[in-house]
């Protein structure tokens, strides 16, 4: 996949579970975007609730507002079940042709590659870009190791080793490449079934990342803070 600066690059989530998710993902769209103007980082949430989180954190939508946008679809119909699933498929049918129609594109999906719009995205991108899963924060995984596995790998305990059968069992489906922070992680997460490891830092180390921070915490800082100097509640 070609990124130079005369190339577009369209990427693209959806449905992130968690605000923490943009902590990992944002300052990697944020470097990218340092070597490549012509970048655009869709986000769509289908959660109400996570995407007011977002809106509410001043800094991460300022960021996102500066290499892309966030928009809600709601689809009708309860959770799991066939209509909202029909009407999702409808509503993200624009985010489907942008993906068929863009060039470059680098899609990212938590974890593993297994809902159904998920396995429509890759399909349609095919070798035109990149596939990449993702874990939910920029960590190395040791605790985890240590708090499920013993020394030689065995589960610790009954809980750890429902765990482990449950991901043997899984088939987890990691793209292109799973995206992890360090060399640190990989013990773990192999153990929970993943694989395709592709090691890029913790991102908030990232160079335009720290930078934006930089030049403008004090911003951030003063915009959170009420008239007396404590916390504003709004």
């Amino acid at each position: 996949m070609n990124t130079d600066k005369k190339d577009s690059l369209y990427c693209l989530v959806v449905d992130p579970k968690r605000l923490g998710h943009l902590d990992v993902l944002l300052p990697i769209i944020l470097q990218l975007k340092s070597t490549n103007q012509d970048i655009f980082f869709q986000v769509v949430y289908f959660n109400e609730e996570q995407f007011n989180y977002l809106k509410k954190n001043d800094f991460q939508y300022d960021i996102l507002k500066i290499v892309g946008n966030a928009v809600l679809i709601k689809p009708f119909g309860g959770k799991g079940g066939i209509i909202r699933k029909i009407s999702l498929g409808f509503q993200l049918i624009p985010y489907f042709l942008k993906v068929l129609l863009s060039k470059n594109i680098i899609y990212f999906q938590f974890k593993s590659i297994d809902s159904i719009y998920s396995k429509l995205i890759c399909k349609l991108i095919g070798n035109r870009g990149k596939k990449l899963t993702y874990q939910s924060t920029n960590n190395h995984n040791l605790e985890e190791m240590r708090r499920y596995f013993d020394d030689y790998g065995h589960p610790r305990d009954e809980r750890a080793r429902s765990l482990y059968e449950r991901q043997k069992v899984r088939q987890i489906n990691p793209g292109d490449g799973c995206l992890i922070n360090s060399l640190d992680s990989v013990n773990f997460l192999a153990m929970m079934g993943f694989s395709r490891f592709s090691i890029i830092g913790y991102t908030h180390l990232y160079p335009e990342y720290i930078q934006y921070a930089r030049l403008n915490y004090l911003k951030y800082l003063l915009r959170s803070l009420g008239p007396d100097g404590t916390e504003d509640a709004n």
